[in-house]
């Protein structure tokens, strides 16, 4: 009678891996994964470990209204940059990024972007932003061939070695996402750069940014195959990890299978409003200001010292709101930073390839339905019950701590199914079985 219960119970297991496999791969369980993958990162996100080597500028309220009672509105003229970038180059940034658009000549003249392009060009340490698209470019878009080689210089400026060739030697971790359209900063700009980042990716499904592709592959001619003004373009955290590097190697293991890097997040201090040490643009500006004149700054130079500065927009009248695994409300920027944090501490996160990730569903399920099956004891069973349902959940967490997203709701979804077949089960086949001796 026991190694019937034992049988029965291996098959119902069988059956529940089959019927969460045929759910998994119609990705039935994508949404509750993701949520239940933010409630890990929630739990581990303490911020005292965020990096220290990043800091953020921020475009905030404070900002816009300190500058309006000087008569200067949005959008600022790009001199105020110019004296962003001329101050962390005194104080000896290794990078510095602006998440902020620069595709039109500025409202207050040529001369304007001639005086931020000088200051990029003095510092050589600015990475801008150009923005990928997969869809087919619209007939105004750039065609230029002198433009398209410059960009392509500077998109290779992000990239360390390998990954700037379409060699199958870099292997499934060289994976690209192909686009089709650039938006580019403006040629001055362009040409002042040290290098330039994309910021056209997508989120999941559910509009939550959790992971970020490494590198893109830009395939703007026509034809097949990598043409003339075909070429990778390197992400935000990867053009960053590069400049602050001086031209070394990026973490290889920053990259997961897919092509992809899985973005560790920090929860934001109250105060401050991000993970990471931050000040206002304006408290820059006027350091930069006060030197200037010979008087001494509120905010030395020295504080960016050997950091990577990524400037952004945090008013929330200026848009650039998303969403991330902590908050539903949080800067674009923030999410760059969490990013670069995440490459350049090698803090990113791996999937079990699939063979394991099915075994260990497998071994969870089949474990569960012989367990439970065999067990007389209601106090037994219920121990069983418990254990297993927990068991799934441990395992999640503890993987999480050696950076393996591990699944937590396929197993679940095994276990539980298998508990419950094989409880149905027995209770049939035995009340069959009682009815029959007693008749």
């Amino acid at each position: 009678m026991l190694k019937k219960r034992g049988v029965r119970g291996l098959a119902v297991g069988a059956a529940a891996v089959l019927a969460v496999l045929g759910l998994d791969s119609v990705r039935a369980f994508d949404r509750l994964e993701w949520k239940s993958w933010d409630a890990r990162m929630a739990l581990f996100a303490d911020p005292s470990k965020a990096s220290k080597d990043i800091v953020l500028i921020q475009v905030d309220q404070y900002s816009l209204d300190f500058f309006a009672k000087q008569g200067i509105t949005w959008p600022w003229p790009r001199g105020l940059y110019g004296a962003i970038v001329r101050h962390l180059a005194a104080g000896g940034a290794k990078a510095v990024f602006f998440d902020i658009a620069m595709t039109e000549t500025s409202w207050f003249g040529e001369a304007d972007d001639d005086d931020f392009s000088a200051a990029c060009a003095e510092a050589g340490n600015v990475v801008l932003p150009v923005f990928l698209s997969p869809n087919e470019p619209a007939p105004e878009s750039v065609s230029d061939p002198a433009i398209l080689d410059i960009f392509r210089k500077k998109a290779e400026a992000g990239l360390p070695g390998i990954l700037r060739s379409g060699s199958p030697a870099g292997g499934p971790k060289a994976r690209a996402e192909i686009s089709r359209s650039v938006t580019l900063p403006i040629p001055p700009l362009l040409r002042a750069a040290r290098a330039t980042a994309n910021v056209g990716i997508q989120p999941d499904a559910d509009t939550i940014y959790r992971r970020t592709p490494v590198r893109f592959l830009f395939r703007g001619g026509p034809g097949e195959g990598l043409s003339e003004t075909s070429f990778f373009v390197g992400s935000v955290p990867l053009a960053l990890v590069m400049a602050g590097r001086s031209g070394k190697e990026a973490p290889a293991d920053s990259i997961n299978g897919d092509g992809r890097m899985i973005i560790r997040y920090f929860r934001t201090d109250p105060k401050t409003g991000s993970a990471y040490e931050s000040y206002t643009a304006a408290s820059v500006i006027n350091s930069f200001a006060l030197v200037q004149e010979g008087k001494k700054p509120d905010l030395e130079a020295a504080v960016f010292a050997g950091k990577i500065v990524l400037v952004g927009l945090t008013a929330v009248g200026l848009f650039d709101i998303k969403a991330s695994p902590l908050s539903g409300s949080v800067p674009g920027v923030e999410i760059q930073a969490a990013a670069v944090d995440t490459m350049l501490n090698n803090r990113a996160f791996d999937f079990l390839p699939g063979v394991l990730d099915w075994l260990y569903i497998a071994i969870l399920a089949l474990a569960a339905g012989w367990t439970v099956s065999i067990l007389r004891k209601p106090g037994a069973q219920a121990g069983a019950f418990a254990g297993f349902l927990l068991a799934p959940a441990a395992a999640s967490t503890a993987a999480f701590g050696g950076k393996i997203w591990l699944d937590f709701v396929a197993p679940f979804s095994a276990i539980l199914l298998t508990i419950v077949g094989a409880a149905v089960l027995n209770y049939m086949v035995e009340g069959r079985e009682r009815r029959f001796l007693k008749g």
